[in-house]
């Protein structure tokens, strides 16, 4: 087997056979040291080699190109040279000592294991699913069935061909390599490219024996996390030529992976070429997953509404089933001893933030949302805007999917929200009630980090928050948008054009994004026309008036909090103290701690000295004795 798959020669064979020798019976080793005349050469040098395999000075001189680094031998790693101090008769090719390498002596002699070399970055994978378990499109299972029909019919060789496998769906495309593998007869070897830059061997010579092995076993090679080569800049250029070169050289079967680069291999001239896509699962085949993985396991609540996790999240059916075992873990530490596990609905949700965010969280700030609906002193028409909101994230699903609205939409399919009103008036708040109300999270982008004075940064680091956020159930919010999201100038200089094409791909982001955005800021007259039309909802936060400042003022402190009721007056401080709600909560904080400091209950006199503190804090004018004459007095006049 080992001389058909490198098409070995009689004398390459014969050469094969020597150097086996040693690794059989350590007597060769003395033999080879008598013939050499050198007790210390206990492995065949070359020129010994040709004399052995040569009948003439003609042929050894021939034979001699078969130990050069480019011979068949020593390219594919058959032969290796032995590293020894170099004495003054070892200059030459011919003086050097050489020896079988281990793995294919270990081949020849029976063995199945994979390069000690390679046992780090690189494993055997068996498929367990067949093809119609997994949760992929018919007109792919068609496709793949075909595919293996026309190699089994012989009307497909099986040399020269990669699939480049595009998507976040890992899974199902190594289910689909395994698949393919298994029904033409080989074993799939899968290797992490990310791995190797931690290896001391070459990354030639890594793929070198990965594709040696390949041949040995034989197997199919599937290339996990290649992203790595693409996503780097110019020190990765070299290492991703490399790749591509050996790749289009050497590869008989290969499944390269990618979740972002597309079309990441180019021309490969000697390949055949077979790319698939692997899109985000439809409402439909997530809920199907969800079903189906569920299924496997007795303890869960029954009054779970997979709908809700569906529409949600956004999942592979490997993310879905990494979320329920971090589910189960969760209940099972909850549980403890105490009786059956019971799954819930919120373990499910702990398993699918997890699984969800993790990127998120690298490029954005989490918000744990505190508030609830009823939280938020608003009008009633502003405050049902906001109950409108969930309502429509709650029923996109019936929508899009069941009603069929998903088919009439190209873009546009997700949520974009804009918040807009003076500062401390409940814009970020309201986010946080969506968030707590629709059980989602949500993350704050904080656009000092996005923004970019290089050209093409900020379009990059906006495509990665969108690709992060696309996978989570998850809320963007940008605080002050129109820091990012302000209109486009007329063309002066560069630095507008630049501009003006980060405002327009934000356009494009906006549209091409499902999920929900929520947009901040103190000035709606700063948003570009073109974004408001794509706003399903604009919700204007006012001032509050005097009445919604009492109410304010009313529900602002915990009710843990010992407060003096009989001196506190509402309507006065509704009146005197003209502030939004985020004012309001400063001083009542503040007010708390000095009566802490002094082990007393909040009184009139700590809110009216928080309240000057504010003032000077804004460096807003606030007669505070004044103020206070006058509460004295209106209490003198209500006693």
């Amino acid at each position: 087997h080992l001389i058909n798959i490198f098409n070995l020669s009689d004398v390459e064979k014969k050469i094969l056979c020597i150097c086996l020798a040693a690794q059989i019976d350590l007597k060769y080793e003395r033999l080879f040291a008598y013939l050499q005349n050198n007790v210390t050469k206990k492995n065949p040098r070359i020129d010994l080699i040709l004399n052995l395999v040569s009948n003439s000075l003609d042929e050894k001189v021939l034979n001699r190109a078969l130990f050069l680094p480019n011979s068949n031998l020593f390219k594919n790693k058959i032969l290796q040279y032995i590293v020894e101090e170099e004495t003054s008769d070892e200059r030459t090719l011919i003086a050097r000592q050489v020896e079988l390498n281990e793995r294919i002596s270990s081949y020849i002699l029976g063995s199945k294991f994979i390069d000690n070399n390679l046992s780090i970055i690189t494993r055997l994978y068996s498929a367990i699913n067949k093809l119609d378990d997994l949760i992929i499109s018919d007109r792919l299972k068609n496709r793949i069935k075909i595919f293996i029909d026309e190699y089994k019919n012989n009307k497909l060789i099986m040399n020269n061909i990669i699939f480049s496998l595009f998507g976040h769906d890992k899974s199902n495309k190594l289910d689909i390599a395994a698949i393919i593998c298994r029904e033409i007869g080989l074993e799939l070897i899968v290797i992490d490219i990310s791995l190797i830059a931690d290896l001391d061997t070459s990354f030639h010579d890594i793929l070198d024996l990965v594709f040696r092995e390949s041949l040995l076993i034989p197997a199919g090679v599937y290339f996990s996390n290649i992203d790595f080569l693409f996503n780097n800049e110019e020190k990765e250029v070299n290492t991703r030529k490399l790749f591509l070169s050996i790749l289009n050289g050497k590869s008989r079967l290969s499944f390269v992976s990618t979740e972002n680069s597309v079309n990441a291999l180019g021309n490969l001239d000697n390949q055949q070429l077979i790319e698939i896509n692997f899109p985000v699962l439809e409402y439909n085949d997530r809920l199907k997953s969800w079903q189906k993985n569920l299924s496997k396991i007795d303890s869960v609540s029954k009054d779970i509404m997979l709908n809700e996790l569906a529409v949600k999240f956004k999942f592979t059916d490997e993310q879905i089933k990494n979320a329920i075992y971090i589910a189960k873990n969760n209940a099972a530490w909850r549980e403890g001893d105490k009786g059956k596990l019971i799954i819930t609905i919120d373990d499910l949700y702990q398993g699918c933030y997890a699984e969800s965010s993790q990127k998120l969280k690298e490029l954005s700030q989490k918000i744990i949302p505190k508030y609830k609906l009823e939280d938020i002193i608003l009008p009633e028409d502003e405050k049902s805007h906001i109950n409108e909101i969930i309502n429509y994230v709650k029923n996109k699903y019936i929508v899009l999917d069941k009603w069929g609205f998903s088919k009439k939409l190209s873009l546009g399919k997700g949520l974009c929200v804009l918040f807009y009103g003076p500062t401390g008036t409940g814009k970020t708040m309201s986010s946080e009630i969506l968030a707590n109300e629709l059980k989602m999270e949500l993350f704050r982008v904080d656009l000092s980090t996005i923004v970019s004075k290089y050209v093409g940064e900020t379009e990059k680091n906006l495509s990665r928050i969108f690709d992060a956020a696309e996978m989570s159930n998850a809320i963007l919010f940008f605080d002050e948008a129109d820091a990012i999201f302000g209109k486009r100038s007329e063309i002066k200089d560069a630095h507008d054009r630049y501009a003006n094409i980060e405002v327009g791909y934000l356009l494009q982001k906006i549209d091409e994004y499902t999920g929900v955005v929520v947009l901040s800021t103190n000035f709606i007259k700063n948003i570009d026309d073109a974004f408001l039309r794509r706003l399903q909802f604009i919700v204007h936060y006012p001032f509050p008036d005097v009445q919604y400042r009492k109410n304010i003022w009313q529900k602002i402190f915990p009710k843990e909090m010992p407060i003096d009721k009989k001196s506190i007056n509402y309507d006065f401080l509704a009146e005197k103290i003209k502030f939004a709600g985020g004012n309001i909560k400063n001083i009542a904080l503040l007010s708390a701690f000095l009566a802490a400091e002094k082990n007393e209950s909040v009184t009139m006199n700590h809110i009216m000295l928080s309240a000057k503190r504010e003032f000077q804090k804004l460096n807003k004018e606030w007669e505070y004795s004044d103020v206070m004459k006058e509460y004295k007095q209106i209490k003198i006049v209500s006693k």
